[in-house]
């Protein structure tokens, strides 16, 4: 669990990473950083095909629509049940189907 970490694209591609190799981690809270839509989109390189990670948070990130987007796209292989992407830019379910129904599979919400 990171809080106020201030991690950016670059700190997103070695959480990736991890993702991709660690067999075991459950959980992963990342918390007031800057990783944006370039870095939402290298932690979902790192959860495609990733089966032990059960709870995902992501706040306070300043991610987009644009990565969102690639969140939803990899998330839909995933076996995470619980997800917070509060107070991040722009989240418009409207345009996020892919997102809108992960959210709704999994009783979650932003």
């Amino acid at each position: 669990e990171m809080h106020s970490c201030d991690i950016y694209p670059s700190g997103a591609q070695a959480f990736a990473n991890a993702l991709k190799k660690d067999k075991k981690l459950a959980s992963l809270t990342l918390s007031m950083g800057q990783i944006g839509d370039h870095g939402a989109k290298l932690l979902a390189e790192g959860l495609k095909g990733n089966t032990t990670l059960k709870e995902l948070t992501i706040n306070h990130h300043h991610i987009g629509s644009v990565g969102m987007k690639h969140l939803a796209d990899a998330l839909q292989d995933c076996h995470v049940q619980i997800l917070d992407l509060r107070e991040n830019r722009t989240v418009d379910l409207g345009s996020n189907s892919k997102l809108h129904t992960f959210l709704l599979s999994r009783g979650s919400s932003l």
